[in-house]
């Protein structure tokens, strides 16, 4: 079983259409992912974690980073 966090963005082992990890569902074998459809509208859908592949964590905040000069 796969183990995500919170902004990770991942997609489904069948698709490329990349999705952000929202929250966790009731059950934890199934996460909440976010993304937007061809018309720019937020959809949000369950999905069983092993039908997701991870393609990577969330984008730092800006920020959270610090620079070295």
């Amino acid at each position: 079983m796969n183990t995500f966090a919170i902004g990770d963005v991942v997609k489904l082992s069948s698709a490329d259409v990349m999705m952000t990890i929202n929250s966790e569902a009731a059950n934890n074998n199934y996460v909440e992912c976010i993304w937007f459809n061809a018309k720019g509208k937020p959809v949000r859908q369950d999905f069983h974690v092993d039908a997701l592949e991870y393609v990577r964590s969330r984008v730092p905040n800006p920020k959270d980073v610090t620079q070295i000069l």
